[in-house]
């Protein structure tokens, strides 16, 4: 939002330039302005705009990073202590173990989707991602409670 502003602002003043000869304004301190200064600034204000939102993209995907890699070994770790289940509960956590690992890929393709995008775009993605690795946590809490119901294990993380 606060990109397209400043790019309207720059084609006003683009726009602007072309109708009238450039004279420099003087600020109440004395100092002289021109158009060129104006279009520089507003410049310098876009590209650094630009580089937060790259670095905070960035960030975000570096956290969403850890969280996957944090559930990922929680997963392995639950698909072991399923393997210690009884039989018949050893199957239903086999079967939801692999619908948290489809979870799991699922939500590493937003992150890669995410790294792709713009500076720009990239805020429409955080919610997305945000909320399909909350859904991989709340399924692994699911999935690790019914071991502890069955007595497959006692809890160790997560």
């Amino acid at each position: 939002m606060k990109m397209k502003m400043l790019l309207s602002l720059l084609l006003v003043l683009t726009l602007n330039a072309g109708c009238k000869e450039e004279s420099p304004t003087t600020t109440g301190d004395g100092d002289s302005v021109s158009l060129d200064d104006v279009k520089n600034k507003i410049g310098e204000a876009a590209e650094t705009s630009v580089a937060f939102l790259k670095e905070q993209r960035d960030k975000f995907a570096g956290q969403m990073d850890k969280s996957l890699e944090s559930v990922g070994k929680r997963i392995d770790e639950l698909e072991k202590q399923a393997a210690e289940a009884s039989d018949d509960m050893k199957v239903k956590l086999k079967a939801q173990v692999e619908k948290l690992k489809e979870k799991r890929d699922a939500a590493k393709k937003k992150l890669a989707e995410l790294r792709e995008k713009s500076p720009d775009a990239w805020k429409e993605m955080k919610e997305g991602m945000s909320d399909a690795v909350d859904d991989l946590e709340e399924a692994y809490k699911e999935a690790k409670e019914k071991l502890k119901s069955d007595g497959g294990g006692e809890s160790s993380g997560g």
